[in-house]
């Protein structure tokens, strides 16, 4: 799904309504991929910031992908940024030792979207990035390659450390002793 190239004439000239018919295209997948990637307490600001930001940009788009391949840099710049500034004002790391172990059940089984949330925040931005489009969104190797701007090996790499990590977070190795515990890099 796309806009239509005349709605995206009408946004690149300005036009509010034009932006208001974007938002209605893709506002709940913006704000979706934006709770997914800096979390539900500020997924509604993000994602308004990110129309804002559209809007202000439109002229800038050139049409050499589609719409919703520009869209999603745009979300995904701004949510990285926004969670690294976030990240700057924390001091303290994620409590890593309050993860729920994952149990054996595949991503996709779990019911408590909180659950699995927490522990793709614990990623890096990159590899956060990386799993939310593909695991979560949905899109292809080539789409995300486009939106991150890298070649598709980076894509298959950086999600294959997301999957290794994300494995490491749920399901700990066991050690002889349980005062011990592992934290993932």
């Amino acid at each position: 799904m796309d806009l239509d190239a005349s709605v995206i004439a009408r946004l690149r000239a300005g036009d509010v309504d034009a932006l208001e018919l974007c938002y209605r295209s893709f506002g709940p997948r913006v704000q979706r991929l934006c709770r997914r990637l800096v979390g539900r307490d500020q997924a509604e600001d993000a994602a308004q910031e990110v129309f804002v930001k559209v809007f202000e940009r439109a002229a800038q788009f050139s049409g050499k992908s589609r719409f919703s391949t520009w869209l999603y840099q745009i979300t995904l710049n701004h949510c990285l940024q926004r969670s690294e500034r976030e990240r700057r004002r924390k001091t303290l790391p994620l409590p890593l030792d309050q993860v729920a172990p994952w149990a054996e059940a595949p991503m996709r089984a779990v019911d408590d979207r909180d659950q699995v949330e927490s522990w793709i925040a614990q990623l890096c931005d990159e590899q956060r990035a990386v799993i939310v489009l593909r695991e979560l969104e949905g899109l292809d190797y080539r789409e995300i390659a486009e939106v991150l701007g890298v070649p598709i090996g980076t894509v298959m790499s950086r999600l294959s450390r997301a999957r290794e990590k994300l494995t490491l977070v749920v399901n700990p190795p066991r050690l002889a002793s349980p005062h011990v515990k592992v934290l993932p890099t």
